[in-house]
């Protein structure tokens, strides 16, 4: 059955056919049909001596980045679940993606056609650009898949349907058998099973369940496809209750797994047991080859969209810690951990990593670790051991950290190593580490970096012209920083308001507070002044470069008309509001949000949490009686501030707490971690 997508992905086929290089990646929910309908539509090529290439051994990234340089024309590169190519960790996603790229651009090795299927959730991640001030984490793959992405519905429509019965009356009996279970014109699903596969789910046996839990959060939480069975076993213990426990047979994980690898409609089983073939098995390392499940696909994406908020259990920590062995399973594993507070147990996790620069940098944990965990400082030796000098942004944080820890010659050093592998394609990570290097006195290496890296910089891109801009100055290339200002400002969107602020305020450091004024002055005129975040960023430039009656005119006017339903703006506009002394306003935009806000939810927990933070900074004594700053200050509010802390870290936000930081972090029973430190902590293997 051909739907309007198939239509499009035919004519991309059809001119790869007639010689021109081309690329899809489709996107779409599990289950809805993009493998299928790539797979229809690339039979053509074969009569036309076209190969197919799926990279996959001995991992997909790996194969993937190994032989794309070979491949040569009439090559169908075939990249199903495109996330474990352009999601790789280690920076191997961004380098997979910049060789399409190649590929895809040069003459000689035309014609070449690259398809890709990925879930919505993952084309979010890549797609959406960075936060202000964040490295860019996926630049690369986000230019890659810019006009290549096709949008696969997730139902049929009702024409789509009539066309099916049809064909259903004509006799294709496993089409009428889906029709007659289909609602919602979910047809593609109930062909692939995936309505029998919830209702197994649903109504599974609690042991069943429990084991399907396991594997729902360990995928959600970054653990690869095979999951052994050790870790399922000793992982699902926590999710029965006591009583349910009691009364289970000691061989209960046995007949859970029996129960969950039952085939449904469609020939998928919740749960199947994952076979390698044997040049797999014996390539693998001995504590690696023993049985492995893996968990259905739409049973995945249901549990990252159900369980998304929930922490799993202490026997799913302690599994983790006694039977993944490997190493990209054990980073990502160990990053969700902090993720959540579990500090102790994330050391003991990134204990067990060989030194591999590959893998993804635990910057999350070196962030986390107080100078309390770490006295000696031998974390720091770890993570010099385990840096990937390919990933900038944890180099230069780590940098950072050696220079505050009185090791500035090993700051220099692992700085100065990172120039060599450095991307200067990746602007913002050739900024961070010119400003790193910039601090630590090796200002004629940030300048080489700054140099080479502007004629790859993007001048419609405003915000990163801006920052790269400051860096060149810093690095003391004064004359290449002003000419850069002046030439995005030339190409400034005076809507990008964000853009527009950090332009404006490079300009006044660099000594142009005219030009900065007049950037300025065009971005107050098309702001969208409900945009709280960026009316915020705004005031605070005017208040920076001493524009203080705008800067309060701009203040006021968006706290008339801010979109009072969006918490982190609002939140931003009541610091903005504080910072130039309008504490009065800040307070009074706090409340009118919080009558916008659902009561007892964690949006009204953060306001709150803001409101009596600005009040205490402010010496009004009008607030010591007013009702709601009195009850901020009481033991009953702490009591809830604890209880939705609890609830945060829970769902990963343990870096996001609004209070104060747990020093030790968490058990794994949730309770706050008696002190320990890092010299003290061994893996149990």
């Amino acid at each position: 059955m051909r739907r309007p997508h198939d239509e499009e992905l035919t004519h991309i086929v059809e001119a790869a056919g007639e010689g021109r290089s081309g690329m899809v990646v489709l996107i779409g929910s599990s289950s809805t049909g993009k493998t299928r309908a790539c797979w229809e539509a690339v039979q053509p090529l074969a009569d036309l001596g076209w190969r197919l290439w799926h990279p996959f051994d001995p991992s997909r990234a790996e194969a993937a980045l190994a032989d794309l340089e070979n491949i040569s024309p009439h090559t169908v590169i075939w990249l199903n679940e495109a996330q474990y190519y352009l999601g790789a960790s280690g920076g191997l996603g961004e380098r997979i993606a910049a060789a399409l790229h190649t590929l895809l651009t040069t003459p000689d090795r035309t014609p070449v056609l690259v398809l890709g299927t990925l879930w919505e959730s993952y084309a979010r991640i890549y797609t959406s650009p960075p936060k202000p001030g964040t490295a860019d984490q996926h630049a690369q793959v986000r230019m890659l898949l810019e006009g290549r992405q096709l949008p696969v519905p997730s139902g049929f429509e009702e024409s789509e349907i009539e066309t099916a019965k049809k064909l259903a009356e004509d006799g294709d009996s496993q089409l009428a058998h889906a029709l007659a279970h289909t609602r919602n014109g979910r047809l593609a699903q109930t062909l692939a099973g995936a309505p029998e596969l919830l209702r197994r789910y649903q109504t599974a046996s609690p042991g069943a369940k429990a084991v399907l839990h396991t594997a729902m959060d360990a995928r959600r939480l970054g653990i690869g496809l095979n999951l052994p069975l050790g870790f399922l076993d000793e992982g699902s213990e926590d999710y029965i209750c006591d009583d349910e426990y009691d009364s289970l047979e000691d061989d209960w994980v046995e007949h859970a797994l029996v129960e969950t690898s039952q085939p449904v409609h469609g020939g998928l089983s919740p749960l199947r047991q994952a076979r390698p073939r044997r040049h797999q098995r014996r390539k693998s390392a001995p504590e690696t080859r023993g049985i492995n499940y893996r968990l259905a696909d739409y049973l995945e994406q249901f549990g990252r969209e159900e369980r998304v908020e929930l922490c799993p259990p202490p026997s799913f920590w302690r599994a983790t810690e006694n039977h993944l062995t490997d190493p990209d399973d054990l980073a990502k594993i160990a990053k969700s951990a902090c993720e959540r507070g579990f500090l102790r147990h994330t050391v003991r996790l990134c204990l067990m990593l060989p030194p591999a620069r590959e893998l993804t940098s635990p910057i999350h944990l070196m962030m986390a670790l107080s100078p309390e965990v770490d006295p000696n400082r031998r974390g720091l030796k770890w993570f010099i051991e385990h840096a990937n000098p390919a990933d900038t942004n944890f180099i230069t944080i780590l940098a950072e950290e050696l220079k505050e820890a009185g090791q500035h010659e090993s700051a220099v050093q692992i700085a100065s190593q990172a120039i060599e592998y450095l991307d200067t394609a990746d602007i913002h990570g050739a900024i961070s580490l010119a400003d790193t290097l910039t601090v630590l006195g090796e200002v004629e290496s940030a300048a080489i970096i700054t140099t080479r890296a502007t004629p790859q910089n993007d001048l419609n891109d405003t915000f990163t012209s801006a920052a790269l801009a400051m860096s060149l100055n810093e690095a003391g290339e004064s004359h290449a920083a002003a000419k850069l200002a002046f030439q995005a400002s030339n190409r400034l969107d005076p809507s990008d308001s964000v853009g527009a602020s950090f332009l404006a305020r490079a300009m006044y450091k660099l000594g142009e507070p005219r030009f900065a004024l007049q950037v300025a002055k065009k971005a107050i005129h098309h702001i969208d002044i409900s945009d709280a975040g960026r009316a915020s960023e705004l005031v605070s430039l005017l208040h920076y470069i001493g524009e203080n009656e705008d800067a309060l005119k701009l203040a006021r006017r968006a706290s008339r008309s801010a979109d009072l339903r969006n918490t982190h703006q609002t939140g931003l506009l009541m610091d903005t509001l504080a910072r130039i002394g309008e504490h009065d306003s800040a307070l009074k935009l706090g409340i009118h949000a919080l009558d916008a806000t659902p009561a007892n939810s964690y949006k009204a927990f953060i306001l709150l949490e803001k409101i009596k933070e600005i009040a205490n900074s402010t010496t009004s004594s009008n607030l010591d009686k007013d009702p709601l700053i009195i009850h901020l200050r009481s033991s009953e509010w702490e009591s809830l501030v604890e209880e939705m802390d609890r609830e945060s870290m829970d769902s990963g936000s343990f870096f996001e707490l609004p209070s104060p930081f747990l020093p030790y972090g968490r058990d794994l029973d949730g309770s706050p971690a008696d002190p320990w430190i890092w010299d003290d902590q061994e893996p149990n293997r």
